[in-house]
């Protein structure tokens, strides 16, 4: 009877922490991989212990290979979802460090312009390298405009506005530059006539820095419109870090349920152990007692 009740409870324990195992990996991928996986757990009738003993055996087997193995996969893709996470972090920051270099080169060609402007209006040589140097930028703005495209893809919903500005802008900083070389070709004609030639060179100097100051504060507008989207995109990519820390604490938390109870099961099979040397020792000894008649003591 002892040995009974000992079997039945070490049946039920069996079955609540195979149970309990079972709905941890469940839970466990669910969350990790959403893949519903169906437990199935079947209960045998014992009828002998050695067959009982075979059976928990292959069945702990089985579930420790099953749980080495998601353990596995839920390693690899813990160390996948952090590699692409500190990928996507440097990618912002070289995102953000690439946009202040351009900011800054834009405004040290903008500077560099005015200075032309300023110095060498008179001189043809100047004017050439004046148009060079806007030539240079517009170059520059289209290669930066096509590396935003590449890079930003994700935020191209958002910023399809500002590229339209910029658009614009482009077009209409060409139309000035067509303006300005007409107009230098003029003022080079006009030598002769230095003086109505000087009065008109004056008019427009002030309309072109009334343009060229435009310019200056709609890239000023983009560029920060630009930072608040890289801002918005990197508040977003620590909220889903710490959502994956978060996870990554649960899961380590599961893993230690689950294995404790793989220790109650282990200590169950060798409950189950104990209880079969002492029927074995008990077998021998009533065989002995019987006079060598152990299919009669069984009986």
């Amino acid at each position: 009877a002892v040995v009974a009740r000992m079997e039945k409870d070490t049946q039920r324990q069996l079955e609540e922490s195979s149970g309990r195992m079972d709905e941890g990996k469940h839970r466990a991928l669910e969350e990790l991989r959403g893949i519903e996986v169906a437990a199935q757990s079947a209960t045998l009738q014992l009828q002998r212990v050695e067959a009982e003993k075979q059976q928990h055996l292959a069945e702990m087997q089985r579930m420790a290979e099953e749980k080495q193995a998601h353990k596995r996969e839920a390693e690899t893709t813990k160390a996948k979802v952090d590699r692409d996470l500190l990928e996507k972090e440097a990618e912002v920051r070289r995102k953000e460090e690439e946009l202040r270099t351009k900011e800054e080169e834009m405004r040290r060609a903008v500077e560099e312009v005015r200075r032309k402007e300023e110095e060498g209006r008179a001189k043809e040589e100047t004017s050439r390298e004046k148009e060079r140097e806007m030539r240079r930028q517009h170059e520059e703005a289209q290669k930066i405009q096509e590396e935003k495209a590449n890079e930003l893809f994700l935020t191209e919903k958002k910023l399809r506005e500002a590229m339209h500005q910029i658009e614009m802008l482009e077009a209409e900083k060409q139309r000035i530059l067509h303006g300005m070389r007409a107009e230098m070709h003029e003022l080079h004609a006009a030598k002769e006539i230095a003086t109505k030639a000087h009065e008109r060179v004056n008019e427009q100097e002030g309309a072109w820095r009334m343009q060229i100051q435009r310019k200056e504060d709609d890239l000023r507008s983009w560029s920060a419109q630009a930072h608040a989207e890289l801002c918005k995109e990197r508040e977003e990519l620590q909220r889903q870090r710490s959502e994956l820390e978060r996870s990554k604490g649960e899961l380590a938390e599961r893993d230690k349920g689950l294995e404790l109870d793989r220790l109650k099961l282990e200590q169950g099979i060798e409950c189950v152990k104990g209880i079969e040397e002492r029927c074995r020792w008990w077998g021998d000894r009533g065989a002995m007692l019987l006079g060598g008649d152990t299919e009669g003591f069984a009986v």
